[in-house]
Formats: C-alpha cells, structure tokens, sequence
C-alpha cells in the first residue's frame, strides 16, 4: 500500500484498507467459498469506497459498515451476474459429477452447507454469526424487514440443523449414504 491507490483520494485510505480488510476478507471468504473471488470482492469493495473517501473520511462515523454494506451487494451482483453468464471454464472432465469429484468424508463441511443455502440465508448467517451483527443491523446492510431477517435466519439454521443431523446419520446431503 505504497501510495493512494486512485488520485485524489484522502489521507487516511490506506488505514482504513489495511483495518477493514481482514473483517471484509472473512466475510466475503464465507459467502463466496472461493479464496481469489473473495479477494476480488473486497478489492472492488474497497475500490467503489475509495471513490467516495473524501465523503466517508469526513464523518464522523465509521466506514466499515458502509464497506460492508458495499461487499454484500457487490456479492448479490456478482450471483445475479453468474447466473445469466455461467463460466464453463471449470467444467469436470468426462461428464464427472461433482458429487463424484469430492473425496467422500462422513463429516459435515460447514463451508459447503453454507455454500448450498439461498444467498439471502447464507448472507445472513454470515452477518449475524460470524461478522457478530444484530438482526437489526443485518437487514438495514441487506436492505430487508427485520422480520425478513427473523424468518429467514431460522429457516437457514433449521437446514444447517438438517444437514447435520444428515451427516451424523451417515446421509450425505444429497440424500444417499456416504
């Protein structure tokens, strides 16, 4: 972080960058399940603050929650972008299933149960559970009802409960046995 990373923006950036990004980086590693896009949304994160530094810097509340505010909706972006333009770069060779790619274990992977969870549960339990945001806080970052924030973190805890009870039987997720 030698310089200001676009021109013009305030003193001051290069601290914030190096605070938000371990918080920003966990929480993005959580949604995505992928290292390097997971550094590409805090990197384009903290891109779209530095345009607005000179605004941020200049009150006196702290920028992380604008930042994190920012991540979560970059991510929502990038799903919906995923979803009308998939990638076929990472496609299994001869016809292999990822079901068949995994190495089998009768433990539950908690970064796959996530994985499989409707973004907005996913995201939620990400805010409340690991970044320790109330429920309140988590629906003004995700632009939702607080009751939204209610329902659906327990319909995500139930699957993840269900999930676990799976993998403890030796039921894979998928329904089979492991």
């Amino acid at each position: 972080m030698g310089g200001p990373v676009m021109p013009g923006v305030a003193t001051g950036f290069d601290e914030f960058v190096r605070r938000s990004t371990p918080t920003l980086s966990r929480a993005a590693y959580a949604l995505t399940s992928e290292v390097h896009i997971a550094q590409d949304l805090v990197q384009e994160t903290h891109i779209r603050i530095a345009r607005h530094w000179d605004r941020l810097s200049s009150e006196p509340e702290d920028p992380l929650p604008y930042a994190r505010k920012t991540l979560y909706r970059l991510w929502q972006d990038s799903l919906r972008w995923r979803a009308r333009h998939p990638e076929r770069l990472g496609d299994l060779p001869d016809g292999m299933t990822k079901a068949e790619a995994r190495d089998p274990s009768d433990t539950l992977d908690l970064q796959a149960a996530l994985a499989k969870l409707p973004r907005l549960q996913r995201a939620l339990l990400v805010l409340r559970y690991l970044e320790g945001q109330t429920e309140s806080q988590a629906a003004e970052i995700l632009g939702c009802s607080l009751g939204t924030v209610q329902s659906q973190s327990r319909q995500a805890l139930s699957t993840l409960r269900a999930t676990y009870r799976s993998a403890e039987n030796g039921l894979s997720p998928r329904g089979g046995t492991s």
